[in-house]
């Protein structure tokens, strides 16, 4: 994953996964408690992270016409903005159902991300590397995740509850941009382009074989011959009790 030939991959898909995790986690484990420290009753707040909890279902029905319908890290792409855009409108809104909507907005746009960004990983890795490929990226995107409590928790600190969803917001905005501008093309194309090699070995072998096999499919069966004369093989059916063969 470290070769000449994927290091650039590897490394760009590390450091979007962390960026990503690092804004979705900081968003998602932070709203309760900043939503009190705001100013809400805790039941206020609690009937907001309910309905935040009801965006993945709507998010995967999101996910489901736009995954395999347009170039899969130009999508993670606009996903990442929309979920920026809208928790930027959660960090700096002072109406409350303003907040609920902005609020399932950014969970939408994250978990709709997360379906798409699961099938982008896998395709930039050859079938040797795909999962070891996408799991360091994603491994190393919820390392990050686990640091963004103490991160989360130090801009809170200096710049408050605006400050913490601002900062969210940059995460993903940067997490897009780097899978965006860097992320290798996977869109209709086979894993040979992909990878951006020649055909291996046994792809070329398949292919070597194929219209061959085809063509022994194709090809008439072979008559059988004979080297016993006709009027003795008539007389052998007569003697096995078999009516007589007129013909061959």
């Amino acid at each position: 994953m470290f070769t000449a030939r994927y290091r650039r991959r590897t490394v760009v898909l590390c450091v979007a996964m962390t960026f990503f995790l690092l804004g979705y986690y900081g968003f998602n484990n932070w709203v309760p408690t900043l939503l009190v420290d705001r100013g809400l009753t805790i039941s206020a707040a609690l009937t907001v992270t309910t309905v935040l909890s009801a965006s993945p279902l709507a998010a995967t029905l999101l996910a489901l016409p736009i995954t395999d319908r347009w170039e899969r890290k130009r999508t993670c792409m606009v996903l990442c903005m929309l979920a920026a855009a809208a928790v930027t409108a959660f960090a700096y809104t002072h109406n409350y159902a303003t907040l609920v909507v902005s609020g399932f907005l950014t969970q939408l746009f994250f978990v709709t991300t997360f379906q798409v960004l699961y099938a982008y990983l896998p395709e930039n890795f050859p079938t040797a590397l795909r999962g070891s490929g996408a799991g360091l990226a994603n491994g190393v995107g919820r390392a990050a995740g686990i640091a963004s409590g103490f991160i989360t928790a130090a801009i809170v600190t200096v710049l408050g509850f605006a400050g913490a969803f601002g900062a969210a917001a940059l995460f993903s905005t940067l997490a897009g941009l780097i899978i965006g501008t860097f992320g290798a093309n996977t869109h209709d194309r086979n894993l040979d382009d992909v990878d951006g090699h020649q055909q291996s070995a046994v792809a070329k072998s398949s292919a070597a074989s194929e219209p061959r096999t085809l063509e022994r499919a194709a090809a008439p069966a072979t008559p059988q011959h004979y080297s016993e004369p006709l009027d003795a093989r008539r007389g052998r059916a007569s003697d096995l009790g078999g009516p007589p063969r007129g013909t061959d």
